[in-house]
């Protein structure tokens, strides 16, 4: 978690307001025979989440994606500027206080269905996901959609000390709602 606010110039950058859905995803690899996420190899691609987030997927996925798109991966720092423009905030809805009930779905449904059953994990998991565009607390400004839910987002920066370490900003129902806010970063290996 970041403490301390820095002023850094942003060149101007295009994010998509929504993340990147399972049909959208599955188009991409459809029309490029592209391997499916392994995920969707062991359990099936399911209809019923069509809407969702994609996740498992890997950096080379994502890249591949948005270069079939004709776009790219934001880095960590336009992630953030965009965000928490125009005013700073710590939060898409705006001001320096966070609740549990501002992100969906909850933390507390997470730690619910936690299990050590691999399949019955990644079920619960997708299953505690929301369509890529339900987000009650959209930002306000930018329309941006659940930049502190549903699901984290993989950017194109890594950390300085560990480039195997890919920044992922946002947060997901899977992080405690009252640790994360607009500066937080997670990472995943690169």
């Amino acid at each position: 978690r970041e403490t301390d606010d820095q002023s850094i110039h942003v060149e101007g950058f295009y994010l998509d307001r929504a993340k990147v859905s399972n049909v959208d995803y599955l188009a991409f690899v459809q029309a490029n025979n592209y391997p499916l996420p392994a995920h969707w190899e062991l359990y099936g691609y399911d209809e019923n989440l069509t809407d969702h987030p994609v996740v498992g997927i890997r950096l080379e996925d994502a890249q591949a994606f948005c270069r079939w798109r004709g776009k790219r991966l934001p880095t960590a720092v336009e992630w953030e500027a965009a965000a928490r423009w125009p005013d700073g905030r710590l939060y898409p809805w705006g001001g320096l206080e966070n609740t549990p009930a501002n992100v969906l779905p909850t933390y507390e449904a997470f730690v619910a269905a936690s299990t050590e059953d691999p399949l019955q994990e990644y079920q619960n998991f997708v299953s505690l996901t929301v369509a890529v565009t339900d987000d009650p607390n959209a930002h306000p400004e930018s329309g941006l959609l659940q930049l502190l839910s549903n699901v984290r987002e993989i950017t194109s920066s890594v950390m300085p000390y560990d480039p195997n370490q890919l920044i992922t900003k946002g947060a997901y129902w899977a992080n405690h709602p009252q640790t994360n806010d607009l500066r937080s970063i997670q990472t995943i290996p690169a």
